[in-house]
């Protein structure tokens, strides 16, 4: 979305990705109308310690050549790895302007890791390091090292005329048949890398109470990830076979959003959440866990409700509270539109990078 919002003013744009984990780099591409490189430095599910140094080396090696052969300007690195290496080779590539992110406050992380990640941030090699919320920036800067002056917040943005309208009536109903979940019923949607910071087993603890008085409810989980196994055979013990679909990776998260009735988000810590945005985008009241950049999206009490996290006792109040009172729902729906328009938009986003790129372009002419 960043690449194309600057792309729309007039730069050439080209994102490369680490490696192509899910296969999506040539349907993003065509989707987003950028081109998509892959330098593939990691072959999923390889587990040949040489071979994977080698593709690495190799991937920054191409990195390099294309830095220098397309004359690029300002190089964004946008995942951790990607902000240690990347922007060590932008530096080598004499790359003018190189900017690193911090997309989450990585609390699981250990301090070696925390302290490597600072020591490039706070070198030569990156110019500017921006943070996704304004938690993320004390985190990087207080537990992290990180100097003050090289971390600057940078709201995610949402394209809201991406956003299609909620549908009701028949229109649901079709909507998720197509979809393949049930006609009726509440459906309650999770958008997460099924990894221990989502928190899906303190859902899965709040979920028997929440079935208990909503019988015909169904907690619909999107995304995939290391903890899959071990979720499902919890769900499984917990009795909840009927009531959890594990749908995977998915690239039609809007027509999904829009057929649920409640987004649930748990986690044990963020940055801030595209997720979350993109669910109040969508218009569906939050129950999410009060955590990092989940508390400067979710207005709680009016777009969504706040509980501390790994509590599954008030995660179940919460989601309760949201179905059992429809005209708070769709208050919290029509709020939490309101609220990405005004606070996350995706032009607002991309007026802010474009504004640090040329700041930064203009202090090394």
């Amino acid at each position: 979305d960043l690449g194309r919002g600057l792309q729309g003013l007039g730069h050439r744009v080209q994102v490369l990705t680490m490696y192509d984990k899910g296969g999506y780099a040539a349907a993003m591409g065509r989707e987003w109308g950028l081109p998509i490189r892959d330098l593939e430095m990691k072959r999923p599910g390889s587990r040949n310690p040489p071979a994977a140094v080698w593709r690495v080396l190799r991937g920054m090696w191409r990195l390099y050549r294309s830095l220098r052969a397309d004359r690029i300007d300002v190089l964004q690195t946008f995942t951790h790895y990607s902000n240690m290496i990347g922007t060590v080779v932008g530096w080598a590539a004499r790359v003018p302007v190189r900017v690193a992110s911090q997309q989450n406050a990585r609390r699981a992380a250990p301090r070696w890791m925390l302290r490597l990640d600072a020591c490039v941030a706070n070198s030569r090699c990156v110019h500017m390091m921006t943070a996704v919320s304004e938690a993320t920036r004390r985190f990087s800067i207080e537990t992290q090292g990180m100097r003050a002056e090289k971390v600057r917040t940078i709201y995610a943005g949402i394209d809201m005329d991406a956003v299609p309208p909620r549908p009701s009536g028949e229109a649901r109903r079709t909507l998720r048949r197509r979809l393949g979940l049930p006609e009726s019923g509440r459906i309650l949607i999770t958008v997460a890398r099924l990894h221990p910071q989502k928190g899906h087993g303190t859902l899965i603890a709040a979920a028997r109470g929440v079935c208990a008085e909503f019988p015909d409810v169904r907690f619909v989980w999107v995304g995939d990830g290391p903890e899959r196994a071990r979720l499902e055979a919890a769900v499984h013990a917990a009795g909840l076979d009927s009531a959890v679909i594990l749908l995977g990776v998915r690239m039609d998260i809007w027509d999904l959003l829009a057929a649920a009735d409640v987004f649930v988000l748990p986690s044990f810590w963020e940055g801030l959440p595209n997720a979350v945005l993109e669910a109040m985008a969508a218009g569906l009241p939050v129950a999410a866990s009060r955590v990092d950049g989940c508390a400067e999206a979710v207005e709680d009490g009016v777009t969504g409700i706040l509980v501390e996290p790994g509590d599954p006792v008030a995660l179940g109040e919460a989601v309760r509270h949201i179905l059992r009172d429809a005209r708070l729902a769709d208050a919290m729906s029509q709020a939490g539109r309101e609220r990405v328009h005004r606070m996350f938009a995706l032009r607002e986003t991309v007026r802010c990078y474009n504004a640090l790129y040329c700041g930064l372009l203009a202090k090394r002419v």
